[in-house]
């Protein structure tokens, strides 16, 4: 098993273009870790440099306290699982399972235990003499961790495995990596530029942008707790809403003005604008569409939304709608009745929003 520490990590091409910036980031010994960030922000590339696939330009990388910058991607004891399964065409599904171990002379007997061990864990024991063009992309895609599971690495690492499947066999193949993980019990570095499958699978989420590192938390922490703005936006379907409002002194009282309307904060948020200064200030106000609600008691700290649109979605509906401040999105209850065209009063969960600096994006 293994843990890993990347130190002052940069990537920058022969063009000039920094594809990772400093990173730093504390790997623990088989943890479930997901990097996760928008299509272009460098997350590929970290994991490229970890299994020694990209050179790295500044910067130290350790697995299990040895330094493996010049140490060559054979000898670092990792394995990589691609998007695009990379099976050889012509060899049957054992003898892509069995290559790497072939090529480093392991003894026939170990090597046909390790595949039928892995082939097992995986559920295909019975596809060993096939090749891969008559495997399903779902199949394909357990015997590429297959071959990675036999050569019993210290590390795994997968980038984006999931995202040539189809909506329902991703969710299936999700929950067969995650028992992986548990019956490997190793280390596992996941990239997807999919939140949801950051949310579910890893243990930590590391969330990059240009080749930054905006935050490193738990799930349930980076969704309760974002960062800042970008985070914010990221993490969460629908993404949370975004609204401009000013910090207002009412009536003793610290508040919120959103257009014409009066939204009253609870005291320790209140507090907290007050003592960082930012009354008379415009913020950005975020609330996730769960916190948004039609039905409350008082009839104050409210402001008055038209129904756009309707996502029926069975068991829930997300609900669209347009404002005097702008446009936001509700999950709602399929209990409550609401028709497209109608005004509506929108209540805002006000132990749950959120407020942004609107220079820095940094959460207040």
């Amino acid at each position: 098993m293994a843990s890993l520490l990347l130190k002052d990590i940069k990537k920058v091409y022969k063009n000039g273009f920094k594809a990772v910036k400093n990173v730093n980031l504390e790997i623990k010994d088989k943890e479930f870790l997901v990097l996760v960030g928008p299509s272009g922000c460098g997350k590929s590339t970290i994991l490229r440099m970890i299994a020694g696939l990209e050179n790295i330009s500044k910067g130290k990388l350790f697995i299990d306290d040895v330094l493996v910058n010049d140490m060559e991607p054979k000898d670092r004891n990792i394995a990589m699982v691609f998007q695009n399964y990379a099976l050889y065409p012509h060899m049957t599904v054992f003898d892509n399972m069995s290559f790497g171990l072939k090529i480093r002379k392991m003894d026939k007997k170990k090597i046909k235990e390790r595949v039928y061990w892995a082939a097992e864990i995986l559920g295909i024991k019975d596809l060993l003499s096939r090749k891969p063009s008559k495997l399903s992309g779902g199949q394909r895609q357990r015997v590429a961790l297959g071959r990675a599971i036999v050569r019993d690495p210290k590390v795994f690492l997968m980038d984006e495995p999931l995202s040539n499947l189809d909506a329902k066999l991703r969710v299936q193949t999700r929950a067969e990596i995650i028992k992986l993980h548990q019956k490997l019990n190793t280390t596992f570095i996941y990239v997807t530029h999919d939140q949801t499958e950051a949310m579910t699978m890893g243990s930590r989420i590391v969330v990059i942008k240009d080749g930054d590192i905006k935050q490193v938390d738990t799930p349930q922490n980076i969704y309760n707790n974002p960062a800042d703005k970008f985070v914010a936006s990221f993490i969460g379907s629908p993404q949370m809403n975004f609204l401009e409002c000013e910090v207002i002194d009412k009536k003793e009282k610290t508040a919120i003005k959103l257009g014409e309307s009066i939204i009253y904060l609870d005291e320790c948020y209140g507090n907290k604008l007050k003592k960082e200064d930012y009354l008379g200030k415009q913020v950005t106000l975020g609330v996730r569409p769960e916190d948004i609600t039609f039905n409350k008691e008082k009839s104050m700290n409210k402001i008055v939304g038209k129904v756009d649109f309707i996502e029926y979605l069975g068991s829930e509906n997300y609900i669209y709608m347009s404002t005097e401040i702008g446009n936001l999105v509700m999950k709602s209850n399929i209990k409550d009745r609401v028709f497209i065209g109608e005004e509506k009063d929108i209540y805002f969960n006000v132990e749950k929003i959120h407020f942004f600096d609107k220079e820095t994006e940094k959460k207040i």
